[in-house]
């Protein structure tokens, strides 16, 4: 495993990915893989509250682009241009460099802009 392989370099946080944010600090991570819950509103939040835990020159990724997982194709492709935006073609695994971001090169949701949820 990763945290075999690279002692105090990889750390597995498992925890529901809201929490987790809150406790990271920021600027901190060289990448943060995202794997949770695959729903459009889920997704654009953690992409909004995990971004700003990378390093300037970190990557933020995550899992299931397939037409099985919609939520997580529109909310990447929403925020992430095809220009900045990247996705492996066999694992299906998007990934976006963070001074892409930082450059303003993408479309970052912010509290204002997430879709209300109904309920």
């Amino acid at each position: 495993t990763f945290t075999r392989d690279f002692p105090g370099r990889v750390e597995l946080i498992r925890a529901a990915s809201l929490e987790a944010a809150k406790n990271a600090p920021d600027q901190a991570f060289d990448l943060i893989f995202i794997d949770a819950i695959h729903l459009y509103e889920d997704v654009l939040e953690d992409i909004m509250v995990w971004q700003p835990k990378l390093k300037p020159n970190g990557i933020l990724a995550g899992d299931d682009y397939t037409e099985d997982f919609g939520g997580v194709i529109r909310a990447v492709n929403e925020v992430f241009p095809e220009k900045v935006r990247r996705v492996h073609e066999t694992c299906r695994v998007w990934y976006v460099r963070n001074q892409d971001i930082l450059a303003g090169k993408c479309r970052m949701p912010t509290p204002e802009t997430l879709p209300k949820r109904p309920g």
